[in-house]
């Protein structure tokens, strides 16, 4: 991931975005220097926050397309994008994973009326820039009932960047969205909350930690563990049930007590890490 941030700072240092790159380039120094990146910040999604054709896209495989520059940073090397691919690249990345039908692929990339054909060669020299294998590719993929697409199921967060360099990291569970910057959560019935400032430091803790121990949930506390314990059950309890209001007991899902140690976070859409 250290790789794919740097080589996005180079794309920044194209454009003279000199803030963002210095931002960018400590994020990465630091994420080097801790050694073990914590599971969550392992799939980083950097933008631009600009028009889309200008847009910077970084998938987490490690190519970054910078569509205003007609270019692409496949593992760390640039490669020149042709004027198709750089269009064809750009609908798969707005529609990222879901199928584009090659009708609307076709309309929208090689113009109204064009063959199959056409489509056809920019997929492949598109696969020949950014695949390991284009012979089995695994970003690009096709079916025949539904079109194109883009996979990239590693995204978790999102660091977006605007132009007047401010930054905001966006956790995308499957069952909920977390704005730790602003303490907002969106849950898995579509509502949003503004979380105290404690309960979002414990949302924040679970995502930054494979486990969150009741230590590294309340670091200042004083006193005996078993009432520390209780001190962070109470507290994770209305967490819970913010983020799945429709759960109560041992229904809850995404938080998972770990019985005298803490919790962690678990996503049903991912496999479960071990304990």
């Amino acid at each position: 991931m250290v790789q794919l941030l740097e080589s996005i700072v180079g794309v920044y240092e194209r454009h003279g975005m000199i803030d963002q790159a210095v931002s960018l380039r400590d994020l990465a120094q630091d994420l080097r220097s801790k050694g073990n990146t914590p599971e969550i910040l392992k799939n980083v999604v950097i933008y631009d926050r600009s028009e889309r054709e200008n847009m910077i896209y970084a998938h987490t495989n490690g190519f970054v397309h910078d569509r205003g520059a007609s270019v692409a940073f496949v593992r760390g090397v640039e490669i020149h994008i042709g004027p198709t691919e750089n269009s064809f690249l750009t609908e798969l990345e707005d529609n990222e994973n879901k199928f584009v039908s090659v009708r609307e692929l076709q309309e929208r990339v090689q113009g109204e009326g064009s063959s199959s054909y056409s489509l056809k060669q920019t997929v492949y020299r598109s696969r020949m820039k950014i695949e390991s294998d284009p012979k089995m590719p695994d970003l690009i993929l096709f079916s025949k009932e539904h079109g194109y697409i883009l996979k990239d199921l590693g995204k978790e967060i999102k660091l977006v960047k605007g132009k007047d360099g401010s930054s905001e990291i966006v956790l995308a569970h499957s069952g909920f969205t977390f704005y730790p910057d602003r303490n907002w959560l969106v849950n898995d019935k579509g509502e949003f909350i503004a979380l105290p400032i404690k309960q979002s430091k414990y949302l924040n803790t679970l995502c930054l930690n494979d486990i969150a121990t009741f230590e590294l949930l309340e670091p200042d506390y004083v006193g005996s563990r078993e009432n520390l314990s209780s001190v962070v059950r109470n507290t994770m309890m209305r967490v819970r049930r913010k983020v799945e209001p429709d759960k109560n007991g041992n229904g809850f899902i995404y938080i998972k007590y770990i019985d005298g140690i803490g919790y962690r976070l678990h996503d049903p859409g991912k496999s479960e890490r071990p304990v």
